[in-house]
Order: C-alpha cells, then structure tokens, then sequence
C-alpha cells in the first residue's frame, strides 16, 4: 500500500481484506492512511474500515493497541471534527 497511488492501494487493501477480513490492524491501517490524507472527503470509507477493525478478534497484543487505536480515532471522526481526527491520525502512526 505505502507509496501506490489511492486506486492501487485501495485494491490492495480490497485483495488483504478479503484473504483475512477479521485482521483489526489491516482495517485500522487503512482508515489511519485515509483519515491522515483527507479525513472529510473519506469519512465513509474510514467508518467502515474502524468498525471492521474494533470488531475483529485481536489475535495479539499488538493488534489490540491497534484496535484502541481505531476505537480512539472512531470518536474523533463522530465529532465531525474532521482536521482534529487527520491530526490524531497522523500521530498515531
């Protein structure tokens, strides 16, 4: 995904996730890159990708900092503050 233009990341991410659809860090990975490049313009897409990563099974304990993380980045993004969830985005690299 890193450095692949949107359409190819996306296809990227659509190939992954159908191989481990209940993987929380692909998912949360994905809307982080969405949410740091235009959170507004993305929003829907960022939602589904946090909702399927805070629903998925954490397999270890990173993939559950990861999961927190999604669930911390799924608040900012109902706030409809959209510049404050691309900020905590990009911090939580």
């Amino acid at each position: 995904i890193m450095g692949a233009s949107r359409k190819s990341a996306q296809r990227h991410y659509a190939s992954a996730a159908a191989v481990a659809p209940d993987d929380g860090a692909l998912h949360w990975q994905w809307a982080r890159v969405l949410a740091a490049t235009n959170a507004k313009k993305y929003a829907s897409e960022i939602e589904q990708a946090l909702e399927a990563s805070v629903s998925a099974t954490p397999n270890d304990a990173l993939e559950e900092v990861m999961q927190a993380r999604a669930a911390r980045l799924r608040v900012a993004m109902e706030t409809g503050d959209f510049s404050a969830a691309k900020a905590l985005a990009i911090r939580l690299l």
